[in-house]
C-alpha cells in the first residue's frame, strides 16, 4: 500500500505573512540629561537670537560681578573708616607693614590692568611725605563725623506709659506753683520783707526793686506746671526728673515769703537753702535729659534756670541779713561778705558752663548783683569791695555762659562745614 506522501505542517514561525512582519525595530526616544533642546525657530540659521541670548547672559554675570565688586569696596572702605577712627582714638593695633605693601601693589597692579574706559576707584595713598598712616594729623584734617557733642544728646524714644503717679505728680507741681506766685505778690502788696531784710540793715541786701524776681521766678514755675499737661509732656521723662526738686523749690519759695515777712530769720535761712538745693537738683537731672524742642527749652529749663540763679543771690543776701539780725558780723564785714558771695556764684558759672551754655542763671543773679550795687552806692551801708565784687560775679558768671556758648556753637560750625565739604 502506497502511502501517501506527508505535508509538512506549517511554521508558526512563518505563519505570518510578509507584509505583517516590521520591517525595521523602532524604540520611543529617551530623553537625557545631556540631550540639548533647541526651541523651533522660524528660520533654519538665527544666528543673531542666538548670540542675542549669549549676549543677554554675559551681561546679566557682568552685572553681578560688578555688583558684588562694588559692595565689597563699601565695605573695606567702610573698615577702613573704623579703623582711622580707632586710630584717632588711640585704640587701633599697629598695622602690618607686609600687609600695607601688598595692598598697595596689588591697587597698583589692577588699575594699571583696567581698560580704559573702566571706572576707577580713588585710592588713599599710603604715605606720603615720610609719614605712615599711623602719624599724627593735625585737627583740621579730622574728619566731621569724629566730632562728639560735650553734652548729652536729646532723647527721642517714645515717652513710657502714664500712671497714676504722673497725674499726682502734675496736681503737686501745678498747686505748689500757683500758691507760691500768690504769696509772692502778696508779699509785694504787704510792703516786702522785715526790716532786717532792709537794704539799710545787712551788708548783702539789695533795694526793694529787687523783689519783683520773686513773682517773675513763681510766674515761671507756674508756666512749667502749665506746660506739664501738654500731652507730650503727660509722661515724659524729663518731666518726671524734676518734678520732686520743682515741687521743693516752689514749697521753698512760699516758706521763704512768709518767714521773711514775719522776721523768722533762721526759717528764711534754711527755706532759701532748700530752694537753691532743689533748682541745683533740678537744673542737674535736666543736663542728663536734654531738652528735645525750643518749646520744652523755654517752658522746662528756663524757669529752673531762672530759679537757681535768683535763689543763689537770695541765699547770700539771706545769710547776710541772719548774721546781722544776731549780731554774728565781725570785722571785717567786707571779708566774709566777699567770701559769700563768691560761694553763691560759683554755682551760677557752673551752670553757665554745662549743656550748650544756660546764660539764664547769670541773667537772674545779676539783677540781684545789680541792685545790690545801687543799695551800697545810694544807700546808707558805703562798701566799695562788696560793690566791685558782686558787679565782678555778675559779669563773670555772664561771660562765661557766653564763652560756653560761643565755643559750642563754633565747634559744631567747623564740623558740619567739614561734613559737606565731604
Amino acid at each position: 500500500m502506497i502511502r501517501p506522501a506527508r505535508q509538512e505542517e506549517p511554521n508558526e514561525a512563518n505563519e505570518a505573512s510578509a507584509s505583517d512582519a516590521p520591517e525595521t525595530l523602532r524604540f520611543p526616544p529617551r530623553e537625557r540629561a545631556t540631550t540639548v533642546r533647541r526651541p523651533d525657530r522660524n528660520a533654519p540659521f538665527d544666528l543673531q537670537g542666538e548670540q542675542a541670548h549669549v549676549d543677554s547672559e554675559v551681561e546679566s554675570r557682568a552685572a553681578l560681578e560688578l555688583g558684588k565688586e562694588r559692595a565689597r569696596e563699601i565695605a573695606e572702605r567702610e573698615d577702613a573708616i573704623r579703623q582711622a577712627r580707632a586710630a584717632l582714638a588711640g585704640a587701633a593695633p599697629q598695622p602690618d607693614l607686609a600687609a600695607v605693601v601688598w595692598d598697595a601693589h596689588e591697587a597698583i597692579i589692577r588699575s594699571r590692568t583696567a581698560p580704559d574706559d573702566a571706572e576707577r576707584p580713588q585710592y588713599v595713598p599710603i604715605a606720603h611725605a615720610s609719614r605712615g598712616i599711623t602719624a599724627k594729623q593735625p585737627i583740621e584734617a579730622l574728619p566731621a563725623s569724629v566730632y562728639v557733642a560735650p553734652y548729652n544728646l536729646p532723647e527721642r524714644s517714645v515717652n513710657p506709659r502714664q500712671t497714676p503717679l504722673d497725674l499726682l505728680r502734675r496736681v503737686l507741681v501745678s498747686g505748689s506753683a500757683i500758691t507760691f506766685l500768690i504769696l509772692s505778690l502778696l508779699l509785694l502788696a504787704g510792703g516786702g520783707t522785715a526790716a532786717a531784710f532792709g537794704a539799710g540793715t545787712a551788708l548783702l541786701a539789695p533795694l526793694a526793686p529787687a523783689l519783683l524776681m520773686w513773682p517773675v521766678m513763681a510766674l515761671g514755675l507756674t508756666a512749667l506746671a502749665a506746660h506739664e499737661w501738654v500731652p507730650d509732656q503727660l509722661s515724659a521723662r524729663r518731666q518726671r526728673s524734676i518734678g520732686v526738686p520743682v515741687t521743693l523749690a516752689s514749697l521753698a519759695g512760699i516758706a521763704w515769703c512768709l518767714t521773711a515777712a514775719s522776721g523768722q530769720m533762721w526759717g528764711a535761712l534754711l527755706s532759701s537753702l532748700v530752694l537753691f538745693a532743689a533748682a541745683w537738683e533740678a537744673l542737674r537731672r535736666l543736663n542728663l535729659l536734654t531738652a528735645r524742642t525750643r518749646r520744652e527749652r523755654w517752658l522746662t529749663d528756663a524757669p529752673v534756670e531762672f530759679a537757681l540763679g535768683f535763689s543763689a543771690f537770695v541765699t547770700a543776701w539771706t545769710a547776710s541779713a541772719v548774721v546781722t539780725s544776731w549780731g554774728w558780723a565781725l570785722a571785717p564785714e567786707a571779708l566774709w561778705a566777699s567770701l559769700t558771695l563768691l560761694a553763691v556764684a560759683l554755682p551760677v558759672c557752673l551752670a553757665g558752663m554745662s549743656e550748650r551754655g544756660r546764660i539764664v542763671p547769670a541773667l537772674a543773679f545779676a539783677w540781684g548783683a545789680v541792685w545790690l550795687m545801687a543799695a551800697r552806692i545810694f544807700g546808707d551801708i558805703n562798701d566799695p569791695t562788696v560793690m566791685v565784687l558782686s558787679g565782678l560775679c555778675a559779669v563773670v558768671a555772664l561771660l562765661t555762659a557766653l564763652a560756653r556758648r560761643q565755643e559750642i556753637s563754633h565747634t559744631e560750625r567747623v564740623a558740619l562745614q567739614g561734613y559737606t565739604e565731604r
